[in-house]
């Protein structure tokens, strides 16, 4: 499919968004960014241009577009755009995005979590969790040794569960084999 959409078809290219969109959305609104739908577009407007240059597979791909994701992320914090919540405890998600169906955008819990965790550790959970990625891949991409990855990883993990008491853990952790998904009951 990367290759088919690299030579220009509409429909391969149309099946990576559809696929990929959620994933980048929802790493942004992880991240408490208020413009996560035009940083998304940002963001595959960034693989668009990019994708002739791009060659791997599917998951080489996923962790190729986190990186975009990421740098579209640095950049708009280092202009200062407004890094205020995507979401107050109050507002309702229906109706605020096409993409609101995430389990991680759901619980107004996780959201409160979130927002008590560094930027550092918002980071790397959202890379972890919402976009699947390794530790090896979430450090390459915010360019942190491994070692703090885990660290920032195992603190904001302890974190979450203090604020969400009954968070569950399950899904995929890539480079542990261990079931790991922030999603609460």
């Amino acid at each position: 499919m990367v290759a088919a959409a690299r030579d220009g078809d509409h429909d391969a290219l149309a099946e990576l968004y559809r696929i990929h969109v959620v994933m980048v959305i929802s790493y942004f609104r992880a991240c408490q960014v208020a413009d996560a739908e035009d940083l998304t577009a940002d963001t595959f407007l960034g693989m668009l241009r990019s994708l002739p240059r791009f060659s791997g597979t599917q998951d080489e791909f996923r962790s190729w577009l986190m990186t975009i994701a990421h740098r579209r992320l640095v950049d708009y914090l280092r202009r200062g755009a407004n890094n205020q919540l995507f979401l107050s405890d109050q507002e309702p998600l229906d109706g605020r995005s096409a993409y609101h169906d995430h389990p991680l955008l759901l619980d107004k819990r996780l959201v409160v979590g979130l927002r008590n965790l560094s930027p550092a550790q918002r980071e790397v959970v959202a890379l972890r969790f919402v976009a699947d990625l390794s530790l090896h891949e979430t450090a390459a991409i915010t360019g942190r040794p491994l070692t703090a990855v885990k660290s920032l990883q195992k603190r904001g993990v302890a974190s979450l569960r203090r604020a969400v008491p009954d968070l569950r853990l399950e899904g995929r952790a890539p480079s542990t084999g261990i079931s790991e998904n922030l999603a609460a009951p």
